[in-house]
């Protein structure tokens, strides 16, 4: 083929294009609109029908699908106007708008196609620089950029044979089915992958920590259009909804090393904003199953409560949960220290404890101490024990 397909294609302006140069074929035109239909920004607004509005995975699909439906509708209703007259859609509008004012909707399409192609090489550019790393530093990204404009731009003088009948049939289409498998099975597979993903990941490449405020997650009917005063009961449904996206909003932030703080607005139900049953406790301060939930997560799952022995020269290490300690040093049944130390993100944490027990002066130096298994918002300390 060489360079042929480098050529500038043939243009035609306002004129029809002539019946024996539309080239495009059924299967070109599907193809084209399949992969226009699966890309990053597409999953990246199917995750804020979960994120934004709370929608279900089967509200989601019908969403998806009407939305789908409707749109291919108008789109086809406008495709089938040029494609009987051979004429772009810009061209199409002079008989209704005129051909000045005709003008006014081509600019405004061409500085939306101009802000849609950045977004878009934004996003890929991002995204790209997610699964490369900071190879290059801050200027990843950016170089990611940089080389998808120059590969746009070659395909934009190549024109649409060659992008659909070179790039996206022979190669595209198949990345792009390949990558929407492995896609579908991380999200089945991990749960809280998506929003982690789309609500951490994107926002922590800028370096700094993320706090989250302003918590709320209603156990009765989730809607914030009652007028003040209003009953707004908490329902038994509706606490098992809380409790349930309780654990996955904590999980899923918990487990993101660039969370630093949660802040949940209503911890009682009792004086909450519009009386809304928004706290983890009700109007009588009885707990609810989210109270209940959030208690085992923090108290249980993520607290580090275990003991380790200490080698012969008086010196333990381990992998725990970040936050405050209290190790109790123990021998032959009898505490013979407590020491209080706080284990940190990023640095070097070891510590010593200091023993006074005249038992201990001939003795080896084998205690018990604290210890934990960790997550990713954890870290490594160790500690010795002085006589």
């Amino acid at each position: 083929m060489g360079r042929e397909w480098l050529r500038t294609p043939e243009e035609w302006g306002v004129e029809p294009v002539p019946p024996d140069r539309r080239r495009l074929r059924l299967a070109d035109l599907g193809i084209l609109w399949f992969s226009l239909g699966v890309g990053l920004l597409v999953l990246f607004t199917g995750a804020l029908l979960v994120l934004l509005f709370g929608l279900s995975l089967f509200e989601v699909l019908v969403v998806s699908v009407a939305g789908s439906v409707i749109g291919s509708l108008m789109l086809a209703a406008a495709g089938n106007l040029e494609a009987r007259h051979g004429v772009p859609t810009m061209v199409s509008l002079r008989p209704v708008l005129g051909r000045k004012a005709s003008w006014a909707p081509s600019a405004l399409n061409a500085f939306q196609l101009l802000g849609w192609a950045s977004f878009e090489l934004m996003v890929m550019g991002l995204g790209l620089g997610l699964v490369s790393g900071p190879v290059l530093g801050g200027a990843t990204a950016y170089v990611w950029i940089g080389v998808l404009a120059v590969w746009v731009a070659i395909l934009a003088l190549g024109g649409p044979l060659v992008v659909v009948r070179i790039w996206l049939e022979r190669v595209a289409v198949w990345l792009v089915l390949a990558n929407t498998a492995y896609l579908t099975y991380v999200v089945v597979t991990d749960p809280v992958f998506a929003p982690s993903f789309f609500t951490g990941t994107l926002i922590a490449r800028f370096g700094a920590p993320l706090h989250f405020t302003e918590t709320t997650i209603l156990s009765g009917d989730r809607t914030w259009e009652k007028p003040r005063g209003a009953e707004w009961p908490s329902t038994p449904e509706g606490e098992a909804y809380q409790a349930e996206h309780v654990v996955r909003f904590y999980t899923m932030l918990f487990s993101h090393p660039a969370v630093e703080a949660i802040t949940w607005w209503d911890f009682a139900d009792l004086h909450s904003w519009k009386g809304a049953p928004a706290g983890f406790v009700r109007k009588d301060m009885s707990p609810k199953p989210a109270y209940d939930e959030l208690k085992r997560l923090i108290k249980g799952k993520w607290w580090t409560n275990t003991a380790l022995e200490t080698g012969a020269d008086g010196t333990a290490g381990f992998r725990g949960l970040l936050g405050d300690y209290k190790v109790t040093v123990m021998l032959g049944g009898k505490k013979t220290a407590d020491e209080a130390f706080t284990l940190k993100k990023g640095e070097a944490n070891r510590w010593s404890v200091t023993i006074n027990n005249a038992e201990l002066a001939t003795r080896p130096l084998r205690n018990y101490g604290s210890s934990a298994t960790g997550t990713s918002q954890s870290g490594v300390g160790s500690f010795s024990l002085v006589r």
